[in-house]
């Protein structure tokens, strides 16, 4: 059938050197209209000649009673090709969007629908001339405008598409009955016919093009045909020739949408399973990944935990070991860090020391240079994730540093309600009232000359709220900025309560 429709693969053409190494395009695009599709509209046109020849040699052969009782059967199944042709091409249209599917689907079913509204024998000849006459001209105008259309029309007009076909419908019905009253049906038959060969040639030339229409043009010159069979001759042997040309018409529809649909879901399952397989593939190098991952922090932990195991041996022999404690308190931190793989989420929290949790973290900035002074209370004992709680104060201090260059930079606390604030505060340029929420959006940054990518402070905030503290900024007085980490307090009498709740952390 693909030999018959005309279709050609084009194949790459090779050349050696620097020559054009594109397409072949020797019998393709630019190439005048010889070849296949000229031939077998050659032979359709032929067979109608032949067929009319012989009509018009034996008009007698067969009586037109027993021809349309004889055809009445292959007008139905003509009929119902033309429905089928015409949804598959709405479903092809579907699939791809192709937008002259919508309209070559358009005038299928319209013509489908007036073969079988007029395929019983009991309805007089001029009243199935008028019918199919109507339907077949508002058809023409349909593939007409799947020539012209874009092959990807994402605006189709539905309603001005069913309002012109109706239109149009009424208008050559009054036409057809009209011109058939007035004894020239057989001049509005020959002009159809015309119609259809001036549209197949149409096609012909511009077929590279329509690529997906390869059935159109014996459609059409089949189509053409059993209207000109049907305007010269008016005996039983020309309503047979009628049914069989509409029936290869509409055969050759049928068969070439559902070859282009079964081509369009041949290739929907090859996309899918490329997609399958990049998946499987995605999903094994994040495995190797995460098994590679795996692998370095063990690794880290390891010489983390020995470090810190060599720090405490040095908080042992020496008189003044603050600075050996806190390096080994913020290895205790790293190794926890590590251990949870850098993830905060879903880990419990609890009820901790403040202050010998922030202790080791400032006391090893202020051994580092950093002008940090700190009054936290001793006794406050808050809810939270200790190594949290140091990470976000660490990037406030640090943030501070970059920010409000030259500040010395104080930590405090105090208690409002039932919260404990955490206050770190500088005398830097301070932070507009418009900004103070945006910084907290990830790659924020209101200074382009500190270094940073913008990821510190929405880092902070994000750890905060899984703790179920609040973390915001506002002015200091007297000039400044001043960063608050509002955690839940709690107010027992013992830090060791082993009755004291835990809860985890919202996601």
């Amino acid at each position: 059938m693909a030999m018959l429709l005309g279709r050609k693969e084009e194949v790459p053409m090779v050349v050696a050197g620097d020559r054009y190494q594109g397409l072949d395009r020797r019998d393709g695009i630019g190439a005048t209209p010889t070849s296949h599709e000229l031939r077998h509209a050659a032979i359709l046109i032929a067979l109608a000649v032949v067929w009319i020849g012989a009509g018009l040699v034996a008009a007698n052969a067969i009586a037109l009673r027993d021809a349309a009782t004889l055809a009445s059967r292959m007008i139905a199944a003509s009929g119902t090709l033309g429905l089928v042709a015409g949804g598959t091409a709405l479903l092809r249209w579907r699939l791809n969007g192709t937008a002259p599917a919508w309209w070559s689907g358009c005038a299928l079913l319209l013509i489908g629908a007036a073969v079988l509204a007029t395929a019983s024998p009991e309805i007089p000849r001029w009243e199935a001339t008028t019918v199919t006459a109507a339907a077949f001209t508002v058809a023409l105008l349909l593939f007409v405008k799947s020539l012209y259309t874009p092959d990807v029309d994402a605006s189709i007009p539905f309603l001005k598409a069913a309002l012109f076909t109706t239109i149009a419908l009424v208008i050559t019905f009054v036409g057809s009955i009209a011109i058939t009253n007035a004894g020239y049906s057989m001049i509005l038959e020959l002009a159809i016919a015309a119609g259809y060969a001036s549209c197949a040639l149409l096609f012909i030339q511009n077929r590279h093009e329509k690529s997906d229409l390869i059935w159109l043009a014996p459609c059409l010159i089949a189509l053409g045909s059993a209207s000109l069979i049907s305007a010269l001759l008016d005996t039983g042997l020309g309503f047979l020739g009628y049914t069989t040309f509409l029936c290869f018409a509409l055969s050759s529809a049928t068969v070439g949408e559902i070859w282009s649909v079964t081509t369009i879901a041949a290739a929907n399952r090859s996309t899918a399973r490329d997609a399958q397989l990049d998946h499987a593939q995605a999903e094994e190098r994040l495995q190797h990944v995460e098994e590679a991952r795996a692998k370095q922090l063990h690794e880290a932990r390891s010489s983390v935990t020995a470090i810190a195991g060599g720090m405490r041996m040095l908080v042992d022999v020496q008189a003044d070991s603050r600075i050996s404690s806190a390096v080994a308190a913020e290895l205790d931190r790293l190794n926890e860090l590590l251990t949870r793989g850098n993830s905060h989420v879903d880990h419990m929290i609890g009820r901790f020391a403040l202050a010998e949790c922030l202790t080791p973290v400032l006391e090893l900035c202020a051994a580092a240079g950093w002008q940090v002074s700190w009054n936290l209370d001793s006794e406050a004992l808050v809810y939270g994730r200790p190594a949290g709680v140091a990470q976000i104060i660490h990037g406030l201090i640090s943030n501070a540093r970059r920010h409000a260059v030259g500040s010395p930079v104080a930590v405090r606390t105090y208690v409002n309600g039932e919260r404990l604030h955490v206050v770190v505060e500088d005398r830097g340029p301070g932070i507009p009232q418009a900004e103070r929420e945006r910084i907290f959006d990830p790659g924020v940054r209101l200074s382009k000359v500190a270094d940073g990518d913008g990821l510190g402070l929405a880092i902070a905030r994000e750890i905060a709220n899984e703790m179920l503290a609040e973390l915001w900024v506002e002015p200091r007085t007297g000039g400044g900025t001043s960063f608050v980490l509002a955690l839940k307090q709690s107010v027992a009498s013992t830090r060791h309560d082993a009755e004291l709740p835990l809860w985890r952390a919202a996601t």
